[in-house]
Order: C-alpha cells, then structure tokens, then sequence
C-alpha cells in the first residue's frame, strides 16, 4: 500500500518514505503520515501482543499462587455440592461442609475455628454454617457475615476472624473487619463474643 500525504512523504506497508521535491520536505504532510503509521501498524500490533499475553496468563493461571488456586477450586466445588439442592438439604449439606473443614484444622487454626462456631452457635443461632472458599463461615440468607480464615490456608503468621460487609459493625467513618488471633484466651472469646452480636445487630 502505498499513500501519498501531501508533500515530502508517503505511507507504504513497510513505514514512511520521505520525498523530497524541488522547495524542500513537507513537514507536516510528514507528521500527520508517521502518526497514521503507528496507529494503522505499531498500535494494532501491540494491542494484539497484549491480548495474547492475557490470553496465556488466564489460560495457565499466572498470576495466582497454588493457595489461591486450590481456593477458587473448593469454591467451585462448594457450589457444585449444592446444586439443586433446597431448604433443609441444602443446610445440612452447608453444615456438614462447615464441620468437616473445623474438623480438618490443627493447633491454633482448629483452636480458633472451634471457638469462633460454638460462639457464633450461641449467640447468632441464625446464621447458616457453610464453607466460604474452604473457610468455615456462617451466613444469612445465603450471603456471608462471618467467616475464619485460617493461617494454614495460605501460609500466614496468623488465623483471622473476618466480617463481610453484611456484618453491622460499623463505628463511625472507619472500623476493622478482620481480626488476627495468636491465642485463645478467655479476654479473646469474650471480645469475639462482642464482634459476633455486633455483627448481626
């Protein structure tokens, strides 16, 4: 292709060639055919790299950890576990999914997910066990409030109790939503107790 600009340059398939007829170079012929240029071949060129690059990345899961991979797969399979199921079935199966992930967490992590689910049994009956992502959680009507998060799960320093924006523990322009805990003591289960109520008031 080739495309005349004027005076002083053409566009062909390969770039610019400038011309230089009697009087001089056409500068702004030139300008306005390297600016044409990169739009019809360095810009489309470039876009489509930057596709395919996002293509592969998506393709082969770059840019997530093993973890994380491992815990959008559970989540897939949390979802499955309960498809077309309704009412009590449902429950039961959220439940049983919630205890056996309890029952698979060791030293500090299942210390924290036991304390945090005879809480939240005692003082928010209301909410319905489930697994959020593997997580032992609690929601209502489907949508979660609480969920533990343990270190395990990602290699951490520590185990959280985490709150969902459903979770009413707003305190003026700014309040925490997760809360790390290296211990289990009688001062922590009272505070969580707090966070829990709070949480469903």
């Amino acid at each position: 292709m080739v495309r005349a600009y004027g005076l002083g340059c053409r566009l062909t398939d390969t770039g610019i060639d400038a011309i230089r007829p009697q009087g001089g170079v056409g500068m702004p012929g030139l300008v306005r055919a390297r600016r044409e240029w990169h739009d019809q071949t360095v810009m489309p060129a470039s876009r489509a790299a930057e596709g395919m690059a996002m293509a592969d990345s998506t393709a082969s899961g770059a840019g997530f950890s093993d973890e994380e991979k491992a815990a959008m797969k559970q989540r897939g399979d949390e979802l499955r576990s309960t498809k077309g199921l309704k009412g009590a079935a449902k429950l039961a199966k959220e439940l049983e999914a919630c205890m056996d992930a309890i029952d698979a967490l060791a030293s500090i992590d299942g210390e924290v997910a036991r304390m945090v689910h005879r809480i939240v049994s005692e003082e928010a009956s209301d909410l319905d066990p489930k697994t959020f992502y593997g997580f032992p959680a609690y929601a209502r009507a489907g949508k979660v409030v609480i969920f533990v998060q343990p270190k395990s799960k990602f290699d951490t320093r520590y185990p959280t109790l985490n709150f969902d924006e459903t979770a009413t523990l707003d305190d003026g322009s700014m309040w925490p939503t997760s809360f790390a805990i290296v211990e289990v003591t009688p001062e922590v289960e009272s505070r969580v107790r707090q966070l829990v109520r709070a949480a469903i008031d």
